[in-house]
């Protein structure tokens, strides 16, 4: 399905926590590929926020272990389940073992590389004196110039290699854990309730195909773990966002990980 442009909606807290590192690292790694310096500092801020905790976010680092135990128990289940890739399915499992080790050595260089690094705390001390720019410290000017020289996009992304890797490697096994489910949505809406079945599940993911998100349709959800109501959008550029009122074939899948 690579076709398909994906759109998660966390059904728990502790998923949630984890989408927002994921799209956080993503758009580092998307920033720093594109020489997008203003991108890489948003994300940088947003990484920030979730690593440390704030109002509105919980520490992502108890959240991830605790995700890594949730797919370890699923994959003992899967393990007695198939037995054909018994043998994979525990090496994975192992592996996923090591992953808590890993962010405990890396975790504590990256975060002190954020507090010390006079560009990001700048940057991120602008925010809260809502400089979304930087005006004040001439970052319009600088930060071009800043970015060429001082290499500060290279060593964090060293610091944060194995925490990338991690997430990465995470979101892959819960996007490929369970098959794809081709569904409706009859004039632009549908409805699904995660646990009307026995199995409790902590991620919904839908999945359209490019040609519909390039034509401004994508979808929004609300509800929780019982009910999830989904209404797709249409966007136009220079004109409201509208309810998409057409029927449209889609795909999903609900991941029975909490």
């Amino acid at each position: 399905m690579n076709h398909l442009t994906r759109f998660s909606f966390a059904l728990t807290p502790r998923m949630q926590s984890f989408l927002e590192c994921r799209n956080a690292l993503q758009c580092l790694e998307h920033a720093k590929l594109h020489d997008d310096v203003y991108g890489w500092l948003q994300a940088i801020h947003d990484l920030q926020e979730s690593l440390l905790g704030s109002a509105a976010r919980k520490p992502v680092v108890p959240e991830i272990v605790g995700l890594i135990h949730a797919i370890q128990r699923n994959l003992k289940n899967l393990s007695r389940q198939n037995t054909a890739f018994k043998q994979q399915i525990l090496e994975a499992h192992a592996s996923l073992s090591e992953y808590e080790k890993v962010l405990a050595k890396t975790l504590p260089k990256a975060l002190d590389f954020m507090y010390n690094d006079g560009v990001i705390q700048s940057w991120i001390n602008c925010h809260k004196k809502q400089d979304w720019l930087g005006h004040r410290i001439f970052y319009p000017k600088v930060l071009p110039i800043f970015w060429q020289t001082l290499g500060i996009q290279e060593q964090l992304n060293e610091s944060l290699q194995d925490i990338h890797a991690i997430i990465s490697h995470l979101d892959g096994i819960l996007h490929d854990f369970v098959p794809w489910t081709e569904e409706l949505a009859r004039h632009g809406s549908d409805q699904l309730q995660p646990t009307c079945s026995d199995e409790k599940h902590g991620l919904l993911i839908v999945g359209l195909p490019t040609s519909a998100v390039q034509s401004g349709i994508t979808p929004e959800f609300s509800g929780n773990q019982h009910v999830v109501r989904i209404r797709f959008q249409q966007w136009s550029a220079g004109k409201a966002q509208m309810a998409y009122d057409q029927d449209l074939p889609y795909y999903r899948m609900l991941v029975p990980i909490l």
